[in-house]
Parts: C-alpha cells; sequence; structure tokens
C-alpha cells in the first residue's frame, strides 16, 4: 500500500486540467460578453476607454491567473467545474449577471 487517496496521479492531472481549461473559457467568454456590451452600447469600436478598461481587466486577470496557477492550481480547477450549486446560488448568480 502507498498510503494515497483513491483516485489515481494520472485521472487527478487530468481532472485538474480539465477543470482549469474549462474556468479558462469561462473568463474568455465574460470578456467576449463585456466587450460586446460596451462597443455595442457605444455604436463603435473607436472608444478607448473602454480598450483601457478591457485591458485594464484582462491584465489584472493575467496576473491573478499566474498567481493562482502556481499557487493553487485546484482552486481554479474547481471554480471550472462547479459541482452542488444551490438553486437559491443559481438565481443569485444570475441576476448578478444580468445587471
Amino acid at each position: 500500500m502507498n498510503g494515497t487517496s483513491g483516485t489515481p496521479p494520472e485521472d487527478k492531472r487530468r481532472s485538474l486540467v480539465t477543470g482549469i481549461l474549462a474556468r479558462g473559457a469561462t473568463v474568455a467568454v465574460f470578456f467576449v460578453l463585456m466587450a460586446a456590451t460596451l462597443f455595442l452600447a457605444s455604436g463603435t469600436l473607436d472608444w478607448l476607454w473602454a480598450w483601457v478598461f478591457l485591458g485594464i481587466c484582462m491584465l489584472s486577470v493575467g496576473v491573478n491567473s499566474v498567481v493562482m496557477l502556481r499557487k493553487s492550481p485546484e482552486t481554479i480547477a474547481e471554480r471550472g467545474q462547479p459541482k452542488d450549486v444551490r438553486d437559491w446560488d443559481k438565481l443569485v448568480g444570475g441576476l448578478w449577471a444580468l445587471m
């Protein structure tokens, strides 16, 4: 007996990578929707401050991602594959997204 928990290391790594990729896709979709909202509302892509805002947001998410991937990639993977989300939490999240 090797004293490890029941999940083989390959399955753990695969789950970790899948979760991180899922979280990355979620964040990418969020940025696309945010950019679409900003530029559709303004009616033009020539809005400097929207580009500055998106750039600052992307920079902060990028720095956060690098730090989290080094310190706790499991946290990112867990956020990419949420489990057992309660109905009220879905409702609050959906209303927050609409605002």
